[in-house]
């Protein structure tokens, strides 16, 4: 017996039997509808050993029990919730409900053609009955429900062909790790089902324990985007490499150049140096004011150009002219052969200006100098290597700066 002749033979018998059941013309009229579309989705199911009516009128009597039941579990559970009790075989109705299976679906029903189309739309989403349908179309009511029940199972069929092309994509991502037994139990059972009910999926598992295949992404797209997501994350790794690695440079920049400033190593060198005070030791953090350094420096170049380069004179013709800077120049001529010592020709020294703070008219340098006294041969006859000194300074009554006291470290 075709579908259309049963529907229009029994169409009538299934619908009385469901509002007797329900006591409701439209809940009958839903249930009628469903009955015979699950009737035309599992037709080949029907043995005939059963008179055709009753075989109905079971289905009938199943989806109104279910009906009811959803309708009692539901009815105070949110949104979220009833959606979590619905199941893999849902029907394009209840489905239509969920936000992201929605969208699904009128995707698909750009692609199946008209009335189908148009009849599934008016009936789901303008909720018309198969009658109002039918006048819309100049047709009966039978041919509405036909052809809605017809536009379901095409739906539904693309609906099972995307949800398996998914569940695959997920499958063959995970085939290596099942191969290899590196699954949760839940997993693995997952994997299992679907291998039953997919044979490209089988074929390759089973390729995957013979020869260890080399697992390709057959979805170009998305390989692509994955490439695009390497590319943009190693652009950012080392935009944010490059940020980082700015950033100690320039840590390191500002730290050299704060150590030019605030030299606060130097304390720390000489702190077992027993010769200055704590006090005086941590002049040596601060190199000084520009203009602190300005008054220092003239007193070096003092000191440099004309006292530690003066040869002629002894150690206390120094004192007269020089003051206290004139225990540092060298007397060559003490350096005499006819007095035990070895001769020396000239002099080399340096000095320089580790720090400097100075009030209105008194104040504290610290300098390092090195001398020696150079012989016949061009070796170091006397003096000695970097010493820091702490010179203490005074303005004079003629507005002069003057050393009044040094004191050397050891």
């Amino acid at each position: 017996m075709e579908f259309e002749e049963a529907y229009r033979k029994y169409f009538n018998d299934v619908y009385l039997y469901v509002r007797r059941l329900s006591g409701d013309e439209h809940i009958a009229e839903e249930i009628t509808s469903d009955t015979f579309y699950k009737a035309l989705y599992s037709i080949n199911k029907f043995r005939g050993d059963c008179d055709m009516r009753v075989w109905l009128c079971q289905i009938a009597k199943n989806s109104y029990f279910a009906y009811i039941k959803k309708r009692r579990n539901t009815a105070n559970l949110d949104d979220e919730e009833v959606l979590n009790l619905i199941d893999d075989n849902i029907l394009i109705d209840d489905a239509i409900i969920q936000k992201d299976e929605s969208m699904q679906i009128k995707k698909i029903l750009h692609t199946i053609s008209e009335p189908y189309r148009e009849v599934f739309m008016w009936r789901v989403f303008a909720e018309l009955s198969f009658k109002q349908i039918g006048q819309i179309f100049g047709k009966s009511d039978n041919w509405a429900c036909v052809t809605y029940h017809r536009s379901k199972e095409m739906i539904n069929e693309d609906w099972r062909k995307t949800t398996m092309r998914n569940e695959c994509n997920i499958i063959r991502d995970i085939l290596p790790l099942y191969a290899e037994d590196m699954v949760s139990d839940d997993t693995i059972s997952f994997v299992e089902e679907h291998l039953q009910a997919c044979a490209e999926c089988s074929t390759m598992y089973e390729r995957i324990k013979e020869g260890g295949i080399i697992m390709k992404n057959e979805n170009k797209s998305t390989e692509q985007e994955v490439v695009n997501t390497l590319k943009k994350l190693r652009k950012k790794v080392f935009k944010r490499f490059c940020i980082i690695f700015l950033a100690i440079c320039i840590g390191v920049v500002g730290l050299l150049a704060t150590l030019q400033v605030f030299p606060v190593y130097r304390v720390f060198q000489n702190k077992w140096d027993t010769s200055f005070t704590s006090e005086e030791r941590w002049m040596l953090a601060y190199i000084g004011t520009p203009g602190d350094r300005e008054i220092a420096t003239e007193i070096l170049n003092y000191a440099d150009n004309i006292v530690f380069s003066d040869v002629t004179h002894t150690y206390e013709e120094n004192l007269k002219l020089y003051g206290e800077l004139g225990r540092y120049p060298f007397d060559l001529h003490y350096f005499d052969e006819t007095r035990g010592e070895r001769k020396a020709l000239y002099e080399t020294h340096s000095i320089e200006l580790l720090s400097a703070h100075i009030d209105e008219n008194h104040g504290y340098i610290f300098v390092e100098h090195s001398q020696q006294a150079i012989g016949e041969n061009g070796e170091a006859v006397a003096g000695h290597g970097e010493i820091l000194s702490l010179w203490e300074i005074e303005k004079d009554a003629d507005g002069n700066w003057k050393v009044i006291s040094t004191r050397e470290g050891p």
